[in-house]
């Protein structure tokens, strides 16, 4: 990564998408980095510093995520700075509507897309929640190993973002 600066935008209904945040930050910061967690709803895309790094944490829903994480990714400034960003989402099963629209969206306003992951994370869904599941503790456990992984692995430049079939923005398109 060029800058030692990440801005890691991020939203989080139930608490998962923060968490796994919250431990992207654990790992930047114990590597001299600095890192700054801020709230897509609370976030002016005018203020964004496309000078640092980007790091953008969304749930998935529908199997895509919500109307406003959308939105802010639709709005974020074009850049000529060659500005690195980054995507992780969270999810209990599937989804087939962010990684590849994304990609294509960003890389259009001139970022470099240096790295997507997908964090499997606890279900969301109401009777997770009201009949907890002996599983849930473990789930998050793996699910941020899979979060240092991939900030380690952005550390150190070996991250992807795949290109995604092209039913992934037909799945975008019907579940919003």
């Amino acid at each position: 990564m060029k800058s030692r600066i990440i801005d890691l935008y991020y939203f989080s209904g139930t608490g998962n998408t923060l968490l796994v945040s919250k431990e992207i930050k654990k790992y930047f910061e114990g590597n001299k980095f600095v890192v700054n967690l801020k709230r897509i709803e609370k976030s002016r895309n005018s203020t964004i510093d496309t000078t640092h790094t980007i790091g953008i944490a969304v749930p998935i829903a529908a199997q895509t995520t919500f109307p406003l994480c959308w939105s802010f990714i639709n709005n974020l400034p074009e850049t000529k700075d060659k500005t690195e960003i980054f995507l992780i989402t969270t999810r209990a099963m599937f989804s087939g509507g962010i990684i590849g629209p994304a990609k294509k969206i960003l890389k259009k306003k001139g970022y470099v897309t240096i790295g997507a992951k997908e964090i499997k994370m606890p279900s969301n869904f109401s009777p997770t929640k009201i009949f907890k599941f002996n599983n849930d503790d473990k789930k998050t456990s793996l699910g941020l190993i899979e979060a240092r992984r991939f900030a380690h692995d952005l550390h150190y430049n070996v991250t992807h973002w795949f290109e995604t079939n092209p039913l992934s923005n037909v799945v975008k398109t019907i579940s919003l």
